[in-house]
């Protein structure tokens, strides 16, 4: 089973990402998404490639809602 993760792009450099997951940053291959840029809300599978960007509408933080529910409080 695979994991899917939503993180916010740190640093882009040579095909990789630093993707901030919660507390934690873990570095990503970003070749399928060569437009990323630093504050990009994106999709990672098993933390490592990137799979694409996350569009939010609204006021809504992906990474804040998710991290709300990691912590047991949904």
């Amino acid at each position: 089973m695979c994991r899917t993760t939503v993180g916010r792009v740190v640093a882009v450099e040579d095909g990789m990402a630093v993707v901030e997951l919660g507390d934690v940053r873990r570095t990503a291959l970003s070749l399928m998404v060569p437009d990323l840029r630093p504050g990009d809300l994106v999709v990672t599978l098993q933390d490592r490639p990137v799979l694409g960007p996350v569009e939010v509408e609204g006021e809504h933080d992906p990474v804040g809602i998710l991290d709300h529910f990691a912590a047991g409080a949904g």
